[in-house]
């Protein structure tokens, strides 16, 4: 698996070619990804990402706005960037809940990419030293603000664990 140094410096590579906010369907285009929206039988997917001969596809569920739509399609992005290569059946499905409350160590760097993608440091950073509130960062980056929240979430912990 990858550490979030190595999934930060993949991300930092991406987005220098995009301006803010990060558009994830660009670099899924620019990736030749073929993005589709659908309406699954099963519920509990939310998305699937699939790779054959002819390309690599991802479907995300068509139930959500535009904000989590843009979240789930960096999420399947981290998937694509990071476990594609290992992954044989050219297939992944990523489901709504799990069965324990621990997501699984991929869901997680995907959802860590995902984060770091639309959400890089130095831009978060800023916006806290410029005293942005949540919902300013959220109409920034084009995410939700329980988004927003898990980041600032996340970035309290790295802190607190390098102090």
């Amino acid at each position: 698996m990858l550490t979030e140094e190595r999934i930060t410096k993949k991300v930092k590579n991406l987005i220098e070619k995009d301006p803010m906010p990060v558009n994830p369907m660009r670099i899924a285009l620019r990736e030749n990804i073929n993005v589709f929206h659908a309406d699954f039988e099963f519920r509990n997917i939310f998305a699937i990402a699939k790779k054959n001969k002819r390309g690599v596809y991802f479907y995300l569920t068509a139930n959500h706005d535009q904000r989590t739509q843009r979240f789930i399609l960096a999420h399947l992005l981290g998937h694509y960037y990071l476990h594609f290569s290992q992954c044989k059946s050219g297939q992944l499905y990523c489901p709504n809940r799990y069965s324990s409350d621990v997501l699984p160590k991929k869901e997680s760097e995907a959802d860590w990419f995902a984060y770091q993608l639309l959400m890089p440091d130095p831009m978060v950073r800023e916006f806290i030293l410029q005293n942005y509130s949540v919902e300013q960062m959220a109409d920034v980056f084009q995410v939700s603000l329980q988004r927003v929240n898990v980041r600032l979430n996340q970035m309290a912990k790295e802190n607190s664990e390098t102090l």
